[in-house]
């Protein structure tokens, strides 16, 4: 109940909870902006899980001038008559291979017709979103094989399906 009446920043619940399990966790309850990406000197690696898309290409630029890899997870949904439609993708970007993510990630709030805001139901697509990116993240660190090293995956929500690569 103190929980609930109180609820922490997501950043230091979720730091609390894998906190548990890993060291080393660090919780930042800073929002990056143009005026804070030094907060980001340093890293190695980034996950970018937001929609704000100026703020989104400003800190592209900056990942990509440090030559900082990162993987970008998108989600979309549409409300058809029968119910909820749509995709997650799931794009890494690395300094060997930029030329792609410009072209399959909108940068542009009208780019993609979307429904996300307006739907509360939708909480196990963020966590397969999340999950998703996990996985591809510990592909290319080998913790599991990486046979087909793609830059870009996408999943399906109405057919039940993960596709790779360009759509």
């Amino acid at each position: 109940l103190d929980e609930l009446r109180k609820p922490p920043l997501k950043v230091e619940y979720f730091a609390g909870i894998y906190g548990r399990m890993h060291r080393g966790i660090r919780p930042h309850p800073d929002f990056i902006t143009e005026k804070s990406l030094e907060l980001l000197d340093g890293i190695r690696f980034a996950f970018l899980c937001f929609d704000d898309a100026p703020a989104k290409v400003k800190l592209i630029g900056y990942l990509e001038a440090q030559d900082i890899p990162f993987i970008d997870v998108g989600l979309q949904v549409l409300k058809k008559e029968r119910g909820l439609t749509g995709s997650l993708r799931v794009t890494r970007s690395r300094p060997q291979k930029r030329d792609h993510f410009r072209r399959q990630v909108p940068l542009n709030e009208d780019q993609v017709p979307n429904e996300y805001d307006e739907n509360i139901q939708i909480a196990e697509l963020n966590a397969l979103n999340a999950t998703l990116a996990v996985i591809r993240w510990k592909r290319l660190m080998r913790y599991y094989v990486d046979q087909q090293g793609e830059h870009q995956s996408r999943y399906t929500i109405d057919g039940n399906v993960i596709g790779n690569e360009e759509f």
